[in-house]
């Protein structure tokens, strides 16, 4: 009788140790049906991410947390991953909020590219962040804000003051009154001038008729005279190239008046004659005035 009890509780005790076992593996993630990934990631700040946190791709469960160290101010994830699981070279790396408890988990974006990811390189992830970085923000932005507050407070209380002041009101009144009589002025000058201003626009389009059948009409004389105009004009342009090439030449000494102009021995020889005509001119005006012209020929 005490043996069978004995065996009872042995095989108690076993299939407890089993069943232990078994839920600290499934809690743990332990496994010993397939092979295993391991992946190093690092980030800046983990944000409370604890050894046994969920890993997943796409928010598929594809794994967990093995271990967690920092070193140079870098907090390095240890992630052991289903053999299955295919991770691209642009894959990204996220800590995330997991539930509303505030566990955290890694979430993977396995990426596009064409290759794959080396597992054997650590890997640089993300801190999404979560309610309690939201809430620590907040507090950090507190002051600000209360200060924000308050100057839209007192900018409230300004602008109702402004706006409740009888002298405005009083103001405003006027302005809107003067507005309506302004208005009913306006309307009633269109109404006495209106045969007026219909009129006026009938002359207007009749004139802007008669300007568009005048330059319809005239439309190749116009051509003909802007053609003219400018074949005036560049034979204007050709004549004052031509004029600035004999100022060139002339300055140059290279046609006659420049020699004329410019030359020394031509100059003198014309005022030497200049003054012997002058000379022979003042002869002959002082022997027509005194017993007559003189004249002293020796034909033969």
């Amino acid at each position: 009788m005490e043996r069978k009890t004995n065996i009872k509780v042995g095989v108690t005790v076993f299939f407890g140790l089993i069943l232990t076992l078994y839920i600290l593996g499934w809690a743990k993630n332990w496994s010993i049906y397939q092979d295993k990934k391991e992946l190093i990631v690092t980030f800046d700040n983990v944000a409370g991410l604890e050894i046994g946190n969920f890993v997943t791709i796409l928010g598929v469960k594809k794994g967990f947390v093995d271990d967690i160290y920092s070193s140079n101010n870098n907090v390095f994830v240890k992630m052991i991953l289903d053999e299955d699981v295919e991770l691209k070279s642009d894959a990204q790396f996220y800590i995330m909020m997991y539930d509303l408890m505030g566990e955290k988990k890694v979430e993977i974006n396995p990426g596009q590219s064409n290759n794959l990811l080396d597992f054997t390189l650590h890997h640089n992830g993300k801190f999404t962040g979560d309610i309690s970085t939201t809430m620590s923000m907040l507090t950090s932005i507190q002051d600000d804000l209360i200060g924000l507050l308050k100057s839209v407070l007192i900018t409230l209380d300004g602008m109702n003051e402004f706006l409740t002041d009888d002298q405005l009101k009083s103001d405003l009144k006027e302005s809107v009154a003067s507005l309506k009589d302004l208005t009913r002025n306006s309307n009633q000058l269109i109404l006495d001038n209106k045969k007026n201003l219909n009129s006026l626009l009938i002359k207007g389009d009749s004139l802007l008729t008669s300007s568009n059948k005048f330059i319809k009409e005239n439309e190749e004389s116009f051509a003909a005279l802007i053609k003219e105009l400018t074949a005036t004009l560049k034979s204007s342009q050709k004549l004052v190239k031509e004029v600035d090439e004999i100022v060139v030449q002339t300055k140059n000494k290279e046609n006659n008046l420049g020699r004329i102009l410019y030359d020394e021995n031509i100059l003198n020889d014309l005022k030497s004659t200049i003054e012997k005509t002058n000379k022979l001119l003042k002869i002959f005006t002082e022997q027509l005035e005194g017993e007559g012209l003189n004249v002293d020929a020796n034909i033969f």
